[in-house]
This record gives C-alpha cells, structure tokens and sequence, in this order.
C-alpha cells in the first residue's frame, strides 16, 4: 500500500474532529443570526462590526505588552472611552460648519480616529473596544445631510429619511443611493423633485403624455417615495411595483412624505418582485411604463433582459412608451438598452441631463439619465424634434442580456 493510501486512512485526530465541528456549528450559527436575528434586532448592520469587535478581542496574546498593573487595566477601558468622546465632539463641533468641506471633515475625523485604533492594536481588549467605540459614535455621522428622522430594515438593506442641510428637503436613502426627495415647504409639496424634476428628462415625457391628452395608466417599476404620481391628473391610474414593503410603509408615512396621499392621481401599489406582478397585469394596459430600479449600487438585471422587455411591452398599448431612469455610478446601462433595441427592434432616444446649475441644485434637483424606447419612430417624434434627446445607438454588436446571459463587468465603470 503506497505512503498516499495510509494517510488518506488515517483518523483524523479527536482534536481536530471537534475543530472542524465547532467551526460548522459556528458557521451555522452566524448565518441564522446575521440572515434572521440581527435584522430583527438592529435598525442598521451593526452585525458586521460586532463580528470586527468579537474577532479582534480574540487576538492571541502572544506577543502582547506583558504589563498587567493596574492602571494598565483601566486605561484599556478609558482609552476607548476618551477616544469615542473625541469621535462624538468632532462630529458635534465641526459636521454643522459649512465653511469645511464634508471630505475634509470626514478625512480629519475617521482618519484621526483609525490612526488610534491602530496604536492600541498590541492590547486586543483596548484595540477592540477602541473599535466599539469608533463605530458607536459614527452613528451620529450625517454626511452631507443634517440629521436622519428615521432608520428602517428590510431584506434588502437599510432605508433612512433624512434632513438635508438647508432643513428644506426630506430624503429617502437606500445606503447612500437617493431615492426620491420631498420639499417640507407647504406651495412645493407636490413637485416631483432630484431625479424627477419637470424640467428633466421624465417631466419632459409626462409633459408630451399631457400634451397628447394621454389617460392611459402608468405603471412604475420602483416606488421610491411616490414622487411620479404628482404627474397624473385626477381620476389618472398610477400603480408602483415594490419589491420591498418598508419603502411602501416609508412612503406612505405622513411625517416624512405625502406623494401618495396627496398627488392627483390614482395612486396603488403592487408588492412583489415586479416581473412576476406585471405578468398579472392586462395585456395592452398601460401607456407609460417607467423602469425606476437601477440607480442602487446592485441593479436587477432578471429586469434588464430580452425576456423582461418584452414583457413590457406586451404590456404597452400601441404607441405605449417605455421609459428607464439609468442614472447609477457603477455601471453605464446604455449600452445595454442598445443591444435590447436592436435586437427586439425598438427606437430609442436618451438624455443626459448631467448639467445642473446651483440654482437648480438648490431647488432640489438631481443629475440623471434617462431613456425612453418605443415600437415606431412616430411614437417618439415629439422628443427627437428636442435637442436635449439624442437618437440612442443601436448599430452595435454586443449580445443581448438574456436571463441566461448578462455580463455585468462589461457596463461596469472603473473610472
């Protein structure tokens, strides 16, 4: 019997069966604590730290400061206390000072508060409640806003409304994705704002829509806060597809946006992942599609396929449009849609509304991309008469994205 046969033979040491034992059952027990307990327990990930904290506290000793006096001992407790002090007073003093730039404040105080961290990192208690400490008190972190109202969790990740600096704007968050924004001032409640805004690209197709008398429904894949209901006339269908019932509760709350209960139209929503919730839906139903889901860092690609588009226009009535806000900063879709329009023949136009002024940011708008697509090249002559539009290219010879195919790291931006 060769060398290789005998030690595959060879038990296994009793130590190192329960090793491995304890590590499944480890491993068993962070997955059902960090897919169902920690989303119960903590408004945000806290789970992620906790587990940086648990690790780092476990650091072998070996090779650690061999000093055990007394006052050593305190000073692993206050250290981290001073420091998590000094991380909650920066963060009190210098985030409400608009002379100093967010990325200087941020640099200064987490970049100040890492270097500490480090020097305590020979001490695993003081390293790891230094650690604690930092990520406690970065809770009071705003960023450039000027403070959160609320933190809600969901499968899908954590949702904050905040309060933007000026205290004129309630925000909802998706991480650190805007997804829809809602002015506090009682005469600009009702207009669609960031990425939504009239004189952007949707308002301009909402406009034609008003124009032609259109009263078709609409259906949005992507609530958000609600913002495009505030384009329907009274008695106008708007029904939203959400994957995620919190933003629907978010939206719906009246203490930080009103678009639902207060905007014109008919306003429903349908939760559930919107593919299988339009399969339901009348064929020939609506007259705008709006494809509102692919500004987060993630994007649904099963709804960027061959398959997903022509379902939706299954869905469009003839001369129905179909419209995708594409805005993201990770991944450039346009190439995407172009291989789609040319495989299923469709025309289409997009605009890049990049160029926003400061009045304009004042006022609450938001750069953003947006493509519209559609069956006949009449159906779109209104737009293409519009020098903001251009004709969206279709020549190329990429493959088309398939729910068998899709290739995400060629639209991926690496600049």
């Amino acid at each position: 019997m060769c060398h290789a046969e005998l030690v595959k033979d060879r038990p296994e040491p009793k130590h190192l069966t329960e090793f491995y034992t304890w590590i499944s059952l480890g491993g068993v027990a962070g997955g059902l604590f960090n897919g169902i307990v920690a989303p119960r327990l903590f408004a945000i990930p806290l789970e992620y730290p906790l587990a940086m904290i648990i690790a780092s506290s476990l650091t072998p000793r070996s090779g650690q400061l061999k000093e055990h006096t007394r006052l050593i001992r305190w000073l692993d407790f206050l250290l981290p206390l001073m420091l998590g002090g000094l991380v909650v007073g920066l963060l009190t003093f210098l985030q409400p000072n608009r002379s100093l730039s967010l990325r200087f404040v941020h640099n200064l105080i987490f970049g100040l508060a890492g270097i500490v961290c480090l020097s305590f990192a020979k001490r695993a208690v003081r390293f790891a409640l230094a650690l604690g400490a930092v990520m406690v008190s970065s809770l009071l972190y705003t960023g450039p806003y000027a403070r959160i109202l609320t933190t809600a969790r969901s499968f899908f990740g954590v949702h904050r409304v905040m309060l933007d600096k000026t205290e004129n704007y309630h925000l909802l968050l998706h991480g650190s994705t805007v997804h829809g924004m809602q002015s506090v001032l009682p005469s600009r409640r009702l207009e669609p704002l960031s990425y939504y805004s009239a004189s952007g690209p949707i308002g301009q197709i909402f406009e034609l829509e008003a124009k032609d008398n259109r009263t078709l429904p609409v259906g949005i894949v992507g609530l958000g806060t609600g913002s495009l209901a505030c384009y329907g006339q009274p008695g106008r269908q708007f029904v939203f597809y959400e994957i995620d019932p919190v933003v629907e509760h978010i939206a719906r709350d009246r203490r930080y946006f009103t678009f639902l209960s207060d905007c014109p139209a008919h306003t429903r929503v349908i939760l559930g992942d919107a593919r299988i919730s339009l399969r339901r839906a009348a064929d020939h139903y609506y007259g705008v599609i709006v494809l509102d889901a692919f500004s987060s860092d993630a994007i649904p690609v099963h709804l960027l396929t061959k398959e997903a588009i022509e379902l939706y226009l299954s869905k469009l009535t003839a001369g129905g449009l179909l419209a995708l806000h594409i805005s993201n900063r990770h991944f450039d879709l346009e190439p995407v849609l172009s291989d789609l329009g040319r495989e299923l023949g469709l025309v289409g136009l997009i605009q890049n509304d990049l160029e926003i002024s400061e009045s304009e940011q004042r006022n609450g708008k938001e750069p953003s991309r947006w493509v519209v697509m559609a069956r006949q090249r009449q159906d779109l002559a209104v737009l293409s008469k519009d020098a903001r539009w251009r004709v969206l290219d279709i020549r190329g010879s990429g493959k088309p994205w398939t729910d068998n195919f899709s290739n995400i790291f060629e639209v991926l931006r690496w600049n």
